[in-house]
């Protein structure tokens, strides 16, 4: 029995313990390397789209990996809306692609800027033919 469950725990060891927690090279992304946050977009066919953590907190430099998953493949929008201040930029929010029905969806990452003001930024969720959400992230 005690090998049975060890074979279990090394399996999905090997399974999740390998997924990235940096943003991997070759992305052409100005963070390669940067510890990665992510925010999971599910929706349903009918209206409904969760995301988790409502506020996702990041810090400087590190990166937000949208991560959106569906029953069915949708066009997916994030937004920049509103920053803390009016000097500061909520562009680098921006990111839009598919959603995807396989078991982690699809990621879409973006970078948060190594001089990004401080605070609560705004921004909208939009899944193609399901609906919008206007979550926050904070960065500290």
């Amino acid at each position: 029995m005690n090998t049975i469950r060890m074979a279990v725990f090394l399996i999905s060891l090997a399974l999740f313990g390998g997924c990235a927690t940096v943003v991997p090279d070759g992305l052409d992304l100005d963070c390669e390397g940067a510890k990665v946050r992510t925010i999971k977009i599910k929706y349903k066919r009918h209206g409904k789209i969760t995301v988790s953590p409502t506020k996702r907190e990041v810090a400087r430099g590190e990166a937000i990996d949208y991560r959106v998953k569906g029953p069915t493949s949708r066009a997916f929008e994030a937004k920049g809306t509103k920053a803390p201040d009016a000097s500061a930029s909520f562009a680098w929010l921006d990111a839009s692609g598919k959603g995807g029905t396989g078991w982690f969806g699809n990621s879409h990452i973006v970078c948060v800027p190594d001089d990004q003001a401080r605070g609560n930024y705004e921004y909208l969720i939009n899944i193609g033919d399901v609906g919008t959400l206007d979550p926050v992230v904070r960065v500290q």
